[in-house]
């Protein structure tokens, strides 16, 4: 019986010494971390220092945020813009109440993105349509868009004049400023979301790497997992960006804001499959048959 087990062993030892030598181009070393496009360039993140990921996450938030400022000025601006100056002469918010004197619904301005009215009781303004409503009531706004309403309650500590004479001049000097806002709120956001998520994708990442044999330590994984969001990443940029030129609506957006999610979902395990195996030295391992004397 121990005859046939060792024959099965020696089988089985000459099978993977053969494919070792066959595989032996990919337990060359891993080219440098450059691109996380691709299975290989994500894996390799995996070898590489924080450092490394922190600057392509950054690189990455920069372009991402670039685009949402884009958007924001030339889809959200020109709307608010004509708002702001269509205002009344008096009103402001303050104590939780807006205090304005006006006869019924006031609408204010809009486009297909985003649209402006002031309506005390709610009780439907007639604005242009939009994926996004703003309405402003007498003790709360109305967010309304594909999915319905929510209702903003004024905090009490807040005041915000709401008429021509200082909205104006206050919304043209800070214009500029909430637009870097923008920019840098998105930057620095998407790099915590990012490395949030691969946080959340380290045990996927764990699991593949155990079934395949490979050694792959929580920090090293939680590299890969972060830098496989890059390419979803793009893909929804540049989706928000054909969004801004009218190519595509809102629930097309909504759709592949759904689709990005998942892409990460395949880039974790094929980008561990890139990973080498622990045993690249072509030796079989040792008879499991064999006992401690030599028999």
């Amino acid at each position: 019986m121990l005859g046939v087990r060792g024959c099965v062993w020696y089988v089985g030892a000459t099978v993977m010494t053969s494919e070792s030598t066959s595989t032996a181009p990919a337990a060359a070393p891993q080219r440098g971390a450059w691109q996380p496009f691709t299975p290989q360039g994500v894996a390799a993140f995996a070898r590489a220092g924080w450092g490394r990921l922190l600057a392509m996450l950054m690189l990455m938030g920069l372009g991402a945020g670039l685009v949402m400022m884009w958007f924001v000025r030339g889809a959200w601006f020109p709307p608010v813009d004509k708002a702001v100056a269509a205002l009344p002469f008096s009103g402001e918010i303050a104590g939780g109440r807006l205090l304005m004197n006006i006869q019924g619904p006031l609408p204010l301005a809009g486009n297909r993105y985003l649209a402006l009215a002031i309506d005390l009781d709610h009780r439907g303004t007639e604005t242009p349509p939009a994926d996004l409503q703003i309405e402003l009531g007498a003790t709360n706004l109305h967010l309304r868009g594909v999915l319905g309403y929510v209702e903003v309650p004024y905090p009490p500590a807040w005041y915000l004049p709401l008429n021509q004479r200082q909205a104006v001049p206050w919304w043209g000097a800070w214009k500029q400023a909430v637009l870097a806002g923008v920019w840098v709120a998105g930057t620095v956001g998407l790099m915590f979301i990012w490395i949030f998520l691969g946080l959340l994708y380290v045990p996927l990442a764990r699991v593949v790497a155990w079934l395949r044999g490979v050694e792959l330590r929580v920090s090293a994984a939680w590299r890969l997992c972060a830098a496989s969001l890059m390419p979803g990443a793009v893909i929804m940029t540049a989706a928000l960006w054909a969004y801004g030129w009218g190519l595509i609506d809102l629930v097309r957006l909504g759709l592949v804001a759904i689709f990005h999610v998942m892409v990460a979902w395949v880039y974790v395990p094929l980008s561990v499959l890139c990973l080498p195996r622990n045993n690249q030295s072509g030796k079989p391992p040792g008879n499991p048959f064999e006992t401690a004397k030599g028999r």
